[in-house]
């Protein structure tokens, strides 16, 4: 009986709800009025609201929500209506770039609403309103709720663009959509970047001659300048070509020939002969390029174990200097300098090959029969070929022989035939790798070029290798890296900790750790005077002095900096105040 009684109650709503749907239907075939519908959600929102009837059968609902002053626009028989949320905030009228930017950016962002402002004369500022579209359907619980959710909508996105104006005016970015706008571009150009593949032109150096294009590679670090002219002046000098004004000889290089191919090298040295001499004792060579100039100064320094070494001062920077001598090159600003030593070997490349061969050909005997290699015969088996192995032979050969820039040219040859197969090298090869990684960088630092030395000294820097972390810290030093400071106090304290912690550690070990210890004191000093951190500097040079004596000389040095730093810079405050009492209080003629 009860399962027969609850099957006719389903008809009868069954049979309700198809009453419904026709009444639906007979509603939806009577004209739709805007205006019923709005009436009735506002009335059951419990909200008052005023009417005015505008052009083309149009009413207009001024209403309060929530303290919120909205309108709400009807056209007679049409779905949608436009709701305005009105002065939801103001700003003052010289802010109204400010406000343009962020209406554009804002509307960019949110689709569902637009931003609009109005000028108020009367009180000369800006007022903002938010606007959005809504279609109405025959009255529903659904639709009222939407409605709602709609006017909350507006709440939220008001707050929003408030936070964003706050953000805009505090910020020195007067235009958002440029700050986008650039924003986008450096995506762009990231993922252009990302997509470009093609080799960084990594030429093979010549090992036994330097041209111009080496010198300006080192003194810019690129290889992108495009030469105007060169001029070459010597004091090899003959009466016939001695220049009347100046006293030398004067060449200026045709402009036909490739400038940067020029052989530095062999306009020095005369190798003609069976024993190659100075061709040159002194000699200044000026390139002219679209950035600037580069003044390279040589002087023939000495003869010693069939070598002929130069001193090479390198200035880069702007006006063509006249008359070119090297006084000039001299007198340049140090940070714009790059002093070096270079060299030329008497030995023939058959006799450098042949001594090359006899230490390669030795340390493969040793290595089939099972033998220890010395650490140069470990080095150069890197890699297990020939040319990679005559490259770091002479490229450590000149390093320790203070040739640094003929070095690096056997040491990055070395380098881009080996760091292709970095990832199948075993433990031990890779140690050796990082040794060559090192020998780069120090010529590098050598030459006065820290940042090119940084590319290859930052991956041993956690390899926990004294002669590496040094290394580092010279060039973080050497080239003003804010990092500086920050590094060597927190691998000070660790070192420290270690030497504290471990008193019974053999002597050898200690005192190596004492020396890298004052060391690291010695470039803590040097980093604050380069930061202009006076007083602490002189307080860790004073303590310096106590316990590192072997440089004493170079700690007074410091001291003396500190010092006239000081000075100068008492002399500059002295100077601010007598300008300020002055200008304030100017002085009167006496009556």
């Amino acid at each position: 009986m009860t399962n027969w009684i609850n099957r006719l109650l389903e008809k009868k709503k069954a049979g309700k709800r198809t009453d419904a749907s026709a009444e639906q239907r007979e509603n939806a075939a009577a004209p739709f009025h805007a205006g019923d519908v709005v009436t009735q959600m506002l009335q059951n929102m419990q909200v008052t609201w005023e009417t005015r009837q505008l052009p083309n059968n149009s009413t207009d609902y001024h209403f309060v929500y929530q303290r919120g002053d909205f309108r709400l626009l009807t056209r007679h028989n049409q779905h949608s209506v436009y709701v305005h949320y009105l002065f939801f905030m103001d700003a003052s009228m010289i802010q109204i770039d400010h406000v343009r930017s962020v209406c554009n950016l804002f509307n960019q962002r949110f689709t569902e609403l637009k931003v609009l402002y109005s000028i108020n004369e009367s009180k000369y500022k800006v007022d903002l309103h938010l606007s959005a579209a809504f279609r109405l359907t025959t009255w529903s619980k659904e639709l009222e709720d939407d409605f709602a959710r709609q006017l909350t909508l507006f709440f939220e996105d008001a707050r929003e663009f408030r936070t964003m104006f706050k953000e805009q005016v505090g910020s020195d970015t007067k235009d958002p959509e440029s700050t986008a706008a650039a924003e986008e571009r450096e995506r762009y150009l990231a993922f252009e970047t990302e997509l470009e593949n093609e080799d960084a032109l990594w030429r093979s150096h010549d090992t036994e001659h330097i041209v111009i294009g080496d010198l300006l590679r080192l003194a810019t670090g690129s290889d992108d300048h495009e030469l105007a002219s060169l001029t070459v002046v010597t004091d090899n000098v003959t009466e016939q070509e001695l220049d009347a004004e100046r006293g030398f000889r004067l060449i200026k290089w045709p402009e036909t020939e490739e400038m940067r191919t020029f052989d530095v090298t062999s306009f020095m040295v005369d190798d003609t002969g069976s024993a190659p001499k100075f061709r040159s004792h002194s000699s200044t060579l000026v390139l002219a390029t679209l950035r600037g100039t580069l003044t390279v100064v040589l002087e023939a320094k000495e003869e010693l174990n069939d070598t002929l070494y130069f001193n090479v001062t390198m200035t880069f920077g702007g006006d063509l200097p006249s008359p070119i001598n090297s006084h000039d090159a001299q007198q340049a600003d140090e940070h714009r300098r790059c002093n070096f030593v270079m060299s030329y070997s008497r030995k023939s490349e058959a006799e450098k090959h042949a001594e090359f061969e006899y230490l390669w050909q030795e340390a493969q005997d040793r290595r089939e029969r099972g033998l220890d290699l010395s650490d140069e015969q470990e080095f150069v088996q890197l890699g297990h070929k020939a040319d990679v192995a005559y490259n770091l032979y002479w490229g450590q050969h000149l390093y320790l022989n203070h040739s640094f820039l003929q070095a690096l040219s056997h040491l990055e040859n070395a380098y881009h035939l080996l760091y292709r197969d970095f990832h199948k090298m075993p433990k031990d090869e890779r140690r050796r790798f990082f040794d060559l990684c090192y020998y780069i960088g120090m010529c590098y630092l050598r030459l006065q070029r820290p940042k090119q030395a940084y590319y290859y000294l930052d991956s041993l820097f956690n390899l926990n290798d004294i002669r590496y972390t040094q290394a580092y810290i010279n060039c973080l030093v050497k080239g003003h890296d804010y990092r500086a400071l920050g590094v060597i106090n927190a691998v000070l304290a660790n070192v420290q900790r270690i030497y504290d912690d471990e008193p019974e550690a053999p002597e050898e070990g200690r005192r190596r750790l004492k020396e890298f210890i004052l060391f690291l004191r010695r470039s803590k000093a040097r980093t604050l005077i380069d930061t202009e951190r006076l007083d602490e500097a002189e307080k860790t040079l004073h303590e310096l002095l106590a316990d590192d004596n072997n440089h004493e000389s170079h700690l007074l040095e410091m001291l003396a900096l500190v010092a006239q730093m000081r000075a100068a810079a008492a002399a500059i405050a002295a100077d601010k105040s007598t300008l300020s009492v002055t200008t304030e209080f100017p002085k009167t003629e006496k009556q």
